[in-house]
Formats: C-alpha cells, sequence, structure tokens
C-alpha cells in the first residue's frame, strides 16, 4: 500500500463504508511496519452522515457535509472541529503475510445498538 492509497471497503456489515489509509506518519492504532495504516468508518459519529473528503497531506477527514466536522486521523481519529462530540469509529486492523485484515472496532457506529452480553 503506498503513502496516500486509500482504500474503500465495507466493513462491518456490507451495508457500512469504510476506508484504511496509510499516511505516511505514525498513527495512533496504527499497523504495518511504519505504525502508519488505519482505517476508519466514513460515518460521522454525531449524525451519521457520510464523509468523503479525506485530506492526505494533514492526515485530516472531512469536513463532514452535514455539520463540518473534521477528524485527525493520525490520532485515532479525533474530533477537531464542528458538531462531533467524540471520535471517529476507528477499525482495529490486522496485517498477516502482508495483507490487512479488519478485525474489531474501537467505538460504536453511529445508529447501531450494543448488543447486550448474556
Amino acid at each position: 500500500m503506498a503513502v496516500g492509497q486509500i482504500v474503500d471497503f465495507a466493513y462491518p456489515t456490507e451495508a457500512s463504508t469504510a476506508f484504511a489509509i496509510r499516511l505516511g506518519q505514525p498513527a495512533s492504532n496504527g499497523v504495518g511496519p511504519d505504525r502508519d495504516i488505519v482505517a476508519f468508518l466514513r460515518a460521522c459519529p454525531h449524525m451519521g452522515c457520510p464523509i468523503v473528503k479525506i485530506n492526505v497531506d494533514k492526515g485530516v477527514l472531512g469536513p463532514c457535509g452535514c455539520h463540518r466536522s473534521r477528524f485527525d486521523l493520525t490520532d485515532g481519529g479525533r474530533q477537531i472541529v464542528g458538531h462531533a462530540s467524540q471520535s471517529l469509529v476507528q477499525i482495529t486492523l490486522e496485517v498477516e503475510d502482508d495483507r490487512l485484515f479488519a478485525v474489531g472496532l474501537g467505538g460504536l457506529p453511529y445508529g447501531h445498538a450494543m448488543e447486550a452480553s448474556r
């Protein structure tokens, strides 16, 4: 995966849009030899609006088309401006034989109910 390359995929369901990116600088929870590959859901945590624009040079996702929130991809998707009150949902990645695998979520996606433990 080249620096700045964005790979879109569906996770955790077919209806969920997500992306992985190699930032070219170490990132919170980053994987790979340089700890610079991260993945996030594209849904804004404020109201679930899709976020399309990524400023690769600055490692920023946003603005959200609904309320202009922006998020720092190098810092775990931390909200840096806008109406969102929490960070983006980061996808936990694992690398095996130079392949990336999405293996979990670091938060609750907007609009998804929590499952009760039994």
